[in-house]
Formats: structure tokens, C-alpha cells, sequence
């Protein structure tokens, strides 16, 4: 079939200046959908972004069938596809892609994301929005507000921002240890991939329990993938929440997802494209065997939580303890290390009515450590937390170590 090839010029203020063909597809050019794409060419009405009527005007990366690409027009427009290759979240174990995103900040975009057949409960669907410009101002991976979500533009894990992101993301279900398989999403720099090509799972966005969420255990399980840019006038709660009511007049958002790739799925036809080489995979080596929570570790290595299940570095346990073995300067969880096995050392939180410097870790009326912006189990603030930022604690200080003295 022949190609129509698509070259686009951008203004001035295109991410880089760089246009179309030289950005999205890695020097390759955008051009129509042939025969063995593994997107659909269909349009179809989603609730997110009712006005104005939804168009598939998705393109591809020449010589890439799992590759998708939509450029905003600067218009209100709803852009979508689904892809034609549905699969069982029971069979799925590893999804592999690279993303490049330009002039995207302030408009609703996910790249790819994935949705069960049967979508209800919102976080507790089972959604997972493997990349997503919501709140627009930040490239994220979420789940319809469930799991624990992680910005890939802030909070210390910035991959680049919405205008300028090319990234490598990878999602992996993991048997968290206790038989109950979870999802994390990992999105990186091309530097930071591991030998194997994927991204570290240190510090990975996380939904505890995909079979358990509502897409498995009041459906069939079966999920497909869907690109889509959201630039309309109207839609639902997502719509409303994401863009805050608002359309990006004027949007020159443009993405690719290319180099698609799955583990686990037995894909036939054109959607083994999916499946990479059709050479024999060889075997991989057995996964490392987690530090036992009293030994030493390094940084990033995969350990047991105190309540029973696997980290690796800069994540939380379920109990919201900071992972062993993530590094020290990591604070994003709602309580420190309960161990620091980098230091083969229990950390030795101060007693409470002695002085401390902010984020410190000292101990909590209530009788556990807690370290700078963090709420002890009683609901009161950390004692050596920072007295210029607002918590949203219960119940105040009972005793200040920062400034050494009992609030009143």
C-alpha cells in the first residue's frame, strides 16, 4: 500500500524548532497508516471530551506498525484511537514503549494508556494511564486516581517537561511477594536503561492488586491500549479535573509512541509485531533474591518490607514506611525507613524534647519515628518538621525540636 508522506512546519515556537519528521519518529518519517498498523482507524464517542466529536486522525512512524502520532491543530478537537489488539491482564507481564512529546504542556494528552472492557469505580477500575498530561502542566503515570501516582516532570524524577519528553517507560506486573500481582510504570531517560533496555523500578508509579480492581473481579479481565489528545470544549469529571474546565486555544501538542513492545501475550496476526523478535527469548536469569530486612543492601536493591512485601529504592512500602534500601535523601512517603539496610543500621530517632534540625528523625508521642514533613499515627506533625510548609496532619505539633520548646 502506498504511504502518503505528512510533513508539518511549525512556528518559531515548536519545541526546539524542530518539526515533525525530525522530532517525533527519530528521523523517519509521519506518514499514513498501512495494512499492518495495530491501531484502529475507526473513531469512536468517549464521555471524556464530548465536544466537539471525537476524530482519529492518528498517523505513524514509517516502518514502525505499533507506532501512533497525533498532532494538535490549534483547534478544540477530540483525537483518539484504540488499538486492535486486545489481550488478558493475566497473560500481560511486561509492556515496553518510547515516547516523544512536544509543546504539550497545558493540554491534555495521554500518549497510551490501557482500560478494561468492564471500567467502573474509577480508581478501582484498573485503569493504568501509563503516561498522561493530568493536571496538564505535568507528564504523569496514573490510575483514574488510584495507586500511587509519580509525576515524571516534578518531585525529583524529572525526565524532561511537557513541552520537550522523550522518554522510555516500562511497565512490569510484579508479584509483590504475597501472591497479589501489582503494576508498576517507570518512566526514563534512554541513559538510565538498564542493560535488558528497560527502565529501573526503583521509584515507579504503583497499583497494588490488578486482579482486584474491578476490571478483573466483576469483568473479564481484557484490556486494550488507546492513544488520545483531549483538547475539547466540554466532557466529564476527568475532562473537568485534568484541565480544569479549559481548552488550549491555539495547541500545538504533537506525541509519538513508538517501538511498542509486551512480554507475556501471545499476539497472532499483525499484532505480533508487539512481540519483537520472533526469535527464542533466552532464558532470564532468576530474579535476585531480596535482602532480608535486617541485612545490609545497596541503594536500589530489591528488599522486604516490614509489611511483607518487595521494594526496590525510592518507593513506599504498603504501611507507608520509606523502602529499605531506598537512598536517604528520598522523603515522599508518609513515614521514614522503619530499617536502612544501605547502612546495615536502624536509624536512631532523637527523643522527642531534645533540639533536632528539620527532617530529622525523631520519635512521635504516639511512640513511632517520623522524619520532617511527615504525620505521626496519632495525626500530629512530625516534630522536626519544617514550621513554613502547611501539612495536612490532624492535629498540630506537641512538642517543636526545631526550635526546642513545647507548643502551646
Amino acid at each position: 500500500m502506498q504511504k502518503l508522506l505528512i510533513v508539518v512546519a511549525f512556528g518559531p515556537s515548536a519545541a526546539n524548532g524542530l518539526n515533525s519528521t525530525a522530532s517525533l519518529c527519530g528521523g523517519k518519517a509521519v506518514v499514513s497508516p498501512d495494512s499492518e498498523w495495530v491501531w484502529s482507524t475507526g473513531a469512536v464517542p468517549s464521555p471524556s471530551c464530548s465536544s466537539p466529536a471525537v476524530v482519529n486522525n492518528a498517523q505513524m512512524c514509517e516502518g514502525d506498525p505499533t507506532s501512533i502520532v497525533f498532532q494538535a491543530s490549534g483547534d478544540a478537537e477530540c483525537l483518539a484511537s484504540k488499538m486492535e489488539c486486545a489481550f488478558n491482564m493475566h497473560d500481560l507481564d511486561q509492556l515496553d514503549f518510547d515516547i516523544h512529546m512536544f509543546d504539550c504542556k497545558g493540554t491534555w494528552a495521554a500518549p497510551l494508556w490501557m482500560s478494561p472492557n468492564h471500567w467502573q469505580g474509577n480508581g478501582e477500575s484498573g485503569e493504568i494511564d501509563m503516561l498522561e498530561n493530568c493536571p496538564t502542566d505535568k507528564v504523569r503515570s496514573n490510575f483514574a486516581g488510584g495507586g500511587r501516582e509519580v509525576s515524571w516532570t516534578s518531585d525529583g524524577n524529572s525526565v524532561g517537561d511537557g513541552n520537550d519528553f522523550r522518554a522510555h517507560t516500562t511497565l512490569r506486573k510484579h508479584d509483590d511477594g504475597n501472591g497479589v500481582m501489582s503494576i508498576h510504570v517507570k518512566s526514563c531517560d534512554r541513559s538510565s536503561l538498564k542493560s535488558d533496555g528497560t527502565c529501573p523500578i526503583d521509584g515507579a508509579a504503583y497499583l497494588h492488586d490488578i486482579y482486584g480492581k474491578y476490571g478483573c473481579s466483576n469483568g473479564d479481565c481484557q484490556y486494550h491500549m488507546i492513544s488520545d489528545l483531549w483538547n475539547g470544549v466540554g466532557g466529564d469529571n476527568g475532562w473537568r479535573g485534568c484541565t480544569k474546565s479549559s481548552t488550549a486555544w491555539g495547541s500545538q501538542c504533537k506525541f509519538s509512541v513508538t517501538n511498542i513492545r509486551t512480554k507475556g501475550v501471545t499476539f497472532t496476526g499483525k499484532c505480533a509485531a508487539m512481540m519483537g523478535s520472533n526469535r527464542p527469548s533466552p532464558t532470564p536469569a532468576p530474579s535476585p533474591a531480596p535482602s532480608p530486612s535486617g541485612g545490609s543492601c545497596s541503594v536500589g536493591d530489591i528488599v522486604k518490607c516490614s509489611s511483607g512485601e518487595l521494594c526496590a529504592g525510592n518507593s513506599c512500602c504498603h504501611d507507608g514506611s520509606t523502602c529499605s534500601s531506598a537512598h536517604n535523601s528520598y522523603a515522599l512517603c508518609p513515614q521514614p525507613k522503619q530499617y536502612d539496610c544501605t547502612t546495615a543500621d536502624a536509624p536512631k530517632p532523637q527523643p522527642s524534647h531534645e533540639s533536632c534540625s528539620v527532617g530529622d528523625i525523631v520519635m512521635c508521642s504516639s511512640g513511632e519515628p517520623c522524619s520532617g514533613s511527615q504525620c505521626c499515627h496519632d495525626g500530629k506533625i512530625c516534630p522536626s518538621a519544617d514550621n513554613s510548609i502547611p501539612l495536612l496532619c490532624s492535629l498540630p505539633k506537641e512538642y517543636d525540636c526545631t526550635a526546642a520548646r513545647f507548643v502551646v
